[in-house]
């Protein structure tokens, strides 16, 4: 048998992968070729702008050239040179046109003008960023041209000025999309299209900055982004996905379970805003956390500004929630059908042209799906948590709304949408229990309707500026009646309650917004508006008319601010906002300034302060037992004051292939408080006003594993208040304070099976009546683990969800913290109180169905 040399099979390797690379060589450099030494150009009458692209590809230079102009002349060369300056001067040398290198740049002109001052010609580069698959704008998409940063608008437009040249390298980033990286050519109304990824390591990403993109102007502090669409996969599932993913950030507070007024840094009711699509969202009630008031299936993008926000926001003391609705599928009608065994859900969007479509959502919870708890006095069935004598309420709770939303977008790049909202909630129990002496009756009874609109309209001019104009509409309208009566074993009827309340507030607004671009990294924006609120406020307390009063404010609004990136790192957002409120006659000025600088490659250091008023307040009310409750009102500078707020807040961000860590500590300053106190034995009530702070510090951790995600916070936090009526008038811990709370989330993707979970702990809110301003009893800490598992099964032109959720799965007991009835010293029971828990989400299983078409 013949035998074979060896074959040396590392040198054979070595062998073809230096064929493969000299090949590929030869492929990329076409007719031009260089080595260590020179630089060889061999054209044969090709355009010289051409010929220039060729070169900066090929050899990483920077040129600043009129396209079309430099079409015009034709190169014929076959020539070596020994640098890149002596190639490129070569190319210009019997034209007419002037060459200058300036940092880097070569800047070729016509001669015609004056060489001394050459000027730098810009050029507009603007466009959308769109959905891939339903044509939807993706609202503050991220995005860096030519290196230079910019987010994108709430419409998901953007523009450039860029020096002008005859193709741009853009890259943009959105959460829960694949990174784009492509080529623009100058000119025109660009539409950039986005590939959505699969819930995984992009979805759950919820800090405001993207891992891949390096980008100068998004990293504000107080801000964060949040990828609204993994909420379906969170406990809870779909119909209230938005607060599912909010109480799990650092600083939202989570135990209270505030989902129908946010708690967040320590804010007061009434002091967080939560705007849909440009119209206020003054509250619906919110039961087991089963619904919530926005339709998640309306929702596309939700901006969170905890605080130290900037001069475009106004108009509240507290934190922002900034939702941008859904515009439709402008590709293919889409059909969402869900129900659990709770709620029903639905939502079509239809192309209406080629660049509009028309979606309408609809909920609905089932009706006398509730049925009321035998209840035995001073018994629980759940662990306990204090020494109180608790009362867990299953109530009778009827949610329906629907939304609607027409939207598109003109040949010219223009956006426009009108959309409704248009929500309503019943909410009512009655509880009957005996005790040794006396029998306890206690009905409650709410009723709220929610009513939103707005009308949009965004040009986009010839040289990157926009203008928007917004006329929105708001409405909400609250009921309460609430009635406790003692009876006796003789039969003798004692009213310890009764309260009849009707509380109304609107608003109506018109404004405008301006962006102008003055340079590639300086753009200044301003914007103005007029608005008008009415309020109404009726109240019965045992059977007389203690209290009726109807006030209007009109007010004015503008702001400017100008937003500058260095090219050392250093972003600066400077703003200043006037709000005048016609009744007061007076000007509100409220400056605002922020930063962010890239210390190192994925490090980035923010800070921001500011000054911020609010004159249409929620005011607290708090009677002998230590219970709240809230209505609206209109500052007057008397027994009400305007509530004033100074912000602070200064943190980090380090974002790695492995793990993200984020620190941010706030402090926050506010006067202006209003309390008014029931007594007993009195009619009247006393009013008193206050001051208070709030300050801590928000730790975000996030790791990733495979597709899997884990995220840990934590928030150390303090609020302090100062009320006149306060012995020594020392700070005291007001009902929101909770010091500690830590919230831990898990993700895990084994599609097509997902597996989520969490877990929240709070060290407690403080239980204190006006009997006990003397002392601070002991904390009722909050605890709740919540699991779930989700199938997702994807066939030709469907998709389908099915899961199974658990909230609380330990039944511990937990208190909501404006939503419980405290009924104090009732003869027979040890003279300890009642807890009506009427809203704490018990051990809760949900079955979750979800069919797209």
């Amino acid at each position: 048998m013949r035998k074979f040399p060896k074959v040396n099979i590392k040198y054979l390797k070595t062998l073809l992968s230096k064929t493969r690379i000299s090949i590929l060589f030869v492929f990329l450099s076409g007719s031009l070729s260089i080595d260590a030494q020179t630089i060889s150009l061999r054209f044969n009458n090709e355009p010289l702008n051409d010929v220039l692209v060729q070169l900066r590809d090929l050899h990483d230079l920077r040129f600043s050239f009129d396209h079309e102009l430099l079409s015009e002349y034709q190169i014929t060369v076959a020539k070596d040179f020994s640098s890149a300056d002596k190639a490129v001067a070569f190319l210009i040398q019997d034209l007419p046109l002037i060459l200058e290198k300036t940092d880097g740049v070569y800047l070729i002109y016509p001669k015609t003008e004056l060489k001394a001052s050459p000027p730098v010609r810009n050029t507009i580069v603007k466009g959308a960023i769109k959905d891939a698959l339903s044509g939807e704008t993706l609202p503050y998409s991220h995005i860096t041209l030519n290196n230079m940063g910019l987010i994108a608008d709430g419409q998901g437009r953007f523009a450039f000025s860029a020096m002008r040249d005859s193709v741009y390298r853009i890259q943009a980033s959105y959460l829960g999309y694949y990174l784009l990286d492509t080529l623009l050519t100058r000119g025109g109304e660009h539409e950039l299209s986005m590939q959505p990824s699969v819930v995984g390591i992009k979805e759950i990403v919820v800090t405001d900055r993207p891992l891949k993109l390096s980008t100068m102007s998004n990293l504000n502090s107080g801000e964060m982004r949040l990828n609204h669409q993994i909420g379906s996969y969170l406990p809870g599932f779909a119909d209230n996905a938005l607060y599912n993913l909010l109480r799990l950030q650092p600083g939202v507070l989570a135990a209270g379970e505030q989902s129908n007024d946010l708690i967040i840094w320590g804010s007061y009711s009434g002091q967080t805003a939560v705007l849909f699509d440009g119209f206020t969202l003054f509250g619906l009630k919110n039961f087991n956390d089963n619904i919530g008031v926005v339709n998640p299936y309306m929702v596309k993008d939700v901006k969170l500004l905890k605080g130290a926000y900037p001069a475009n926001y106004g108009g509240k003391a507290g934190g922002i929630v900034d939702i941008t609705g859904t515009s439709g599928n402008q590709n293919k009608p889409e059909l969402i059908l869900s129900a659990t065994n709770q709620t029903l859900n639905s939502k079509l969007s239809v192309p209406v042209t080629s660049r509009s479509a028309l979606s309408l959502a609809f909920r609905q919870t089932y009706y006398n799906l509730y049925k009321n708890d035998t209840l035995n006095f001073a018994t629980s069935d759940r662990m306990h948590r204090s020494d109180l004598v608790d009362l867990s309420v299953t109530p009778y709770y009827m949610f329906r709304d629907f939304t609607a939303k027409f939207a598109g977008v003109t040949k010219s790049g223009d956006s426009y949408y009108l959309d409704f909202l248009r929500g309503t909630d019943r909410f009512n129990y009655l509880i009957n229990f005996n005790t040794a002496y006396q029998n306890v009756d206690n009905l409650a009874n709410e009723t709220n309707s929610q009513t939103g609109s707005s009308l949009f309209y965004g040009k986009v001019w010839d040289n990157g500026n926009t203008t928007d104009i917004t006329l929105s509409y708001s409405d909400l309208s609250h009921h309460l009646r609430n009635q406790t009566n003692f009876v006796t074993r003789s039969m003798h009827s004692v009213m310890w309650r009764y309260e009849d309340i009707q509380n109304g507030i609107s608003k109506i607004k018109a404004r405008v917004d301006h962006q102008m671009l003055i340079n590639q990294s300086h753009t200044l924006e301003m914007g103005g508006g007029i608005q008008r609120y009415n309020i109404t406020l009726t109240e019965d307390t045992i059977g007389q008319r203690l209290f009726t009063e109807e006030n209007s404010a009109l007010a004015m609004e503008g702001f400017v601010q100008d937003r500058i990136s260095f090219k050392n790192g250093l972003n600066l957002l400077a703003g200043l906002r006037i709000d005048a409120p016609l009744y007061l006659g007076k000007a509100l000025i409220q400056p605002r300034l922020s930063m962010n600088y890239e210390l190192f490659p994925n490090l980035w250091l923010k800070a921001a302060l500011g000054k911020y008023d609010q004159y249409v307040v929620q005011s607290s009310v708090l009677d002998e037992a230590g219970n709240y409750r809230y209505f609206w009102n209109l500052s007057n500078e008397e027994d009400v004051p305007l509530q004033t707020a100074q912000h602070f807040s200064a943190g980090f961000n380090y974002q790695g292939s492995i793990f993200s860590l984020g620190i941010e500590g706030y402090y926050k300053k506010l006067d202006g408080l209003t309390r008014y106190i029931y007594r007993p034995n009195r009619i009247d009530r006393d009013v008193y006003t206050g001051d208070g702070f709030s300050s801590g510090v928000d730790l975000l951790f996030e790791t990733k594993y495979k597709k899997h995600t884990a995220w840990l916070t934590y928030t150390l936090s303090q609020t302090m208040e100062r009320f006149s009526y306060f012995q020594n008038l020392v700070y005291r811990r007001a009902p929101q304070d909770q010091r500690h709370e830590v919230k831990l989330a898990v993700l895990l993707n084994f599609h097509p099976f997902y597996i989520s979970s969490n877990y929240v702990y709070g060290s407690g809110f403080l239980d204190r009546s006006i009997q006990q301003f003397q002392r601070e009893t002991t904390n009722l800490p909050y605890s709740r683990w919540d699991i779930s598992g989700v199938y997702r099964l994807s066939l030709k032109k469907l998709d389908l969800n099915m899961g199974l959720s658990i909230l609380n799965v330990l039944n511990t007991e937990n208190i909501k913290l404006q939503n419980f009835v405290k009924i104090p010293d009732i003869p027979g029971s040890g003279n300890k109180s009642v807890n009506i828990l009427a809203e704490a989400v018990p051990f809760t299983p949900t079955l979750f169905l979800l069919v797209k078409f």
